[in-house]
């Protein structure tokens, strides 16, 4: 009752302003109201082959809005999937490191997702159903009986996010996926009240796309190099390829530092 006596107050007020029933047809008109839009977006994926690598990257000035607007871009999210049948594992790099094992039977109701170097904290959804340390390398890891793949974000990695799937978790499909994605631009849904007590829904997004171009590099890891500790290894001696990293002479003199909790002395 209350809606429809605000809906007559304004609709009075707009014909003591001379609006008429003319007009309200062809403001109507002009809004498109009713008219359905197809979202559609022209992407390129670019692949190149770089020694025992696979770069894969969406080119920035290739991404055209034709309708709508792009939030997330995924990155080959079924690629090296495992079925059902298969043994091996996804590595995660939740705090030091965590395994997620192919076909584990925890039919969970949300998948894994976490944000590289954690969530943005303009950004944030403090709503947690994990408990998970922080990402603090942008690296993942894909191991199977035989084979190791070790993946790399590069362009655009503090906008990267980590998403794995079991074969149930509501994910509609009956592999076990690992895969990147990229933040294009942020997003918000803001919450309004209406007449009548009415919640309206309103979402709110960035005009522009972040300006870099999402980057992924799939190493195809040799034989010493794997299972979690090769992906390790193999990714320390890319830190030390790139001189990231640089390796520290041996010292004669090194502090030694011994903590005990809960020790009891005794002579």
């Amino acid at each position: 009752a209350r809606g429809r006596l605000d809906m007559q107050k304004n609709q009075d007020i707009l014909f003591k302003a001379g609006f008429t029933e003319e007009d309200y047809y062809i403001q109507q008109a002009l809004s498109d109201l009713g008219k359905k839009v197809i979202m559609s977006f022209d992407i390129s994926v670019e692949y190149r082959l770089e020694g025992n690598s696979l770069r894969v990257s969406v080119p920035h000035d290739s991404i055209k809005e034709v309708a709508g607007s792009i939030f997330n871009i995924k990155i080959l999210p079924a690629f090296a999937a495992a079925t059902t049948e298969e043994k091996g594992y996804f590595v995660t790099p939740n705090g030091s490191g965590s395994l997620i094992y192919f076909n584990n039977g925890r039919d969970l109701p949300d998948s894994y997702t976490q944000s590289v170097y954690d969530i943005d904290l303009v950004d944030a959804n403090y709503s947690q159903t994990q408990n998970t340390e922080k990402v603090r390398l942008p690296i993942f890891g894909i191991c199977r009986e035989g084979s190791s793949i070790l993946g790399v974000l590069d362009e655009g990695k503090s906008y990267g996010m980590f998403t794995s799937t079991q074969p149930g978790n509501n994910s509609g499909n009956s592999y076990n996926l690992f895969y990147p994605s990229f933040t294009m631009r942020s997003s918000e849904v803001l919450s309004m009240f209406g007449v009548g007590g009415q919640l309206a829904k309103l979402p709110l997004s960035e005009k522009d796309i972040y300006d870099y171009t999402p980057t992924v590099y799939y190493h195809f890891l040799p034989e010493e190099y794997k299972g979690y500790s090769g992906i390790a290894n193999y990714y320390r001696q890319l830190l030390l390829d790139s001189q990231v990293l640089t390796r520290k002479e041996a010292q004669d003199d090194i502090p030694f530092y011994y903590d005990v909790l809960c020790g009891v002395e005794e002579t």
